[in-house]
């Protein structure tokens, strides 16, 4: 099954956001960017990569903003379609 290219959606937690995901490539070699707009503090992005093996997409990414006195991490996440 291929993986939808782009999406958008909601990040809760920690952190609280709109959240857009680009996605190319193949499902086994996927790269693009996730935009967060975290409303109050800042919109930022990633660079993100990652896989789809037709059950399970795992991505990593390494931030691509830089704000004076915000500090970003490294990402990574997985998900499971059921």
């Amino acid at each position: 099954m291929a993986l939808g290219r782009l999406w958008a959606g909601m990040v809760y937690g920690t952190n609280t956001g709109n959240l857009f995901v680009k996605l190319e490539g193949e499902d086994e070699a996927l790269k693009g960017t996730l935009r967060v707009n975290e409303g109050g503090v800042a919109l930022y992005s990633y660079a993100i990569e990652g896989s789809f093996d037709g059950a399970q997409l795992a991505l990593s990414g390494e931030p691509q903003t830089k704000i004076e006195g915000i500090q970003f991490g490294d990402l990574k996440a997985k998900a499971r379609l059921n």
